[in-house]
């Protein structure tokens, strides 16, 4: 989506998603729902308003596995803080076992 998006495509176009496809190297193969058929991925374009797209715009200026690595940094980075955030506003006077006690909370919840 992102890559899409920073070559200055239309990004609610099924067209461009598999064009930019076609023209990136990813490190695996997508299953062939990915690629094709009633649902596809490729065939859906983007489903979400159009501010979400400003979200994975810079990702699209990194290769693959760069935009992966900072992803998966982010992504750690913001659940530490929600472990922290968590743990002062439940936990203020348990000290380190408030936190752990946020941490298993927060990673008990199934889509963290």
């Amino acid at each position: 989506m992102g890559r899409v998006a920073a070559s200055g495509l239309n990004f609610y176009r099924p067209q461009n998603y598999q064009h930019v496809f076609a023209a990136s190297h990813i490190p695996f193969v997508p299953v062939d729902t990915f690629l094709s058929g009633v649902g596809g991925d490729l065939n859906t374009a983007f489903k979400y308003p159009p501010p979400t797209m400003l979200l994975f715009l810079p990702l699209g200026f990194l290769s693959y596995q760069n935009a992966h690595y900072l992803w998966t940094a982010l992504n750690a980075v913001v659940l530490a803080v929600d472990v922290v955030l968590i743990a002062r506003l439940f936990f203020a006077n348990e000290g380190w076992r408030g936190v752990a006690t946020a941490a298993s909370l927060l990673l008990l919840f199934p889509p963290a």
